[in-house]
């Protein structure tokens, strides 16, 4: 819902056509821009999303309510292309085990309210106001993770 990194630069090298103001024409030109994408954004594009500001995991259901994995591949939270995160394999394991041991060990409480987001000048983001504790299960509640 709110990646890491909100914005990223990518360079483009090649043909660029702009106007010229002296000239009063379109002109073309070889040089280099750089692009900044909005990672937030495009993650929470309204025309892809029913809810696009909401965390709501049926955004990403067909409407016969099979999974869209197309949908869910264009998301951006690793960003994309040989520049892409080289972590990201590892980070979705290490995700996956994370989780798991704290389901096992814990209990999330939410207090109802909305959750803000918190921009930083830093480019992240973070909750402003958490409304998520967590509850140590007690003996017989532990879910075991061994099989």
């Amino acid at each position: 819902m709110y990646p890491p990194v909100t914005q990223s630069p990518r360079d483009y090298k090649g043909k660029i056509r702009k106007y010229d103001v002296e000239k009063k024409a379109f002109v073309e030109s070889e040089e280099t821009i750089s692009i900044l994408f909005d990672i937030k954004d495009i993650n929470r594009d309204p025309k892809k999303f029913k809810n696009p500001n909401d965390f709501d995991p049926d955004n990403f259901l067909n409407d016969d309510g099979t999974f869209n994995k197309e949908l869910a591949d264009e998301l951006l939270t690793f960003y994309f292309g040989p520049q892409g995160c080289p972590g990201q394999r590892f980070s979705e394991e290490e995700l996956t085990v994370l989780t798991a041991e704290l389901l096992a060990r814990y209990e999330i409480v939410h207090e109802p309210g909305p959750i803000e987001p918190e921009v930083l000048s830093q480019a992240t983001e973070k909750p402003k106001n958490n409304k998520h504790k967590l509850r140590v299960r007690n003996a017989l509640e532990k879910i075991s993770l061994e099989g």
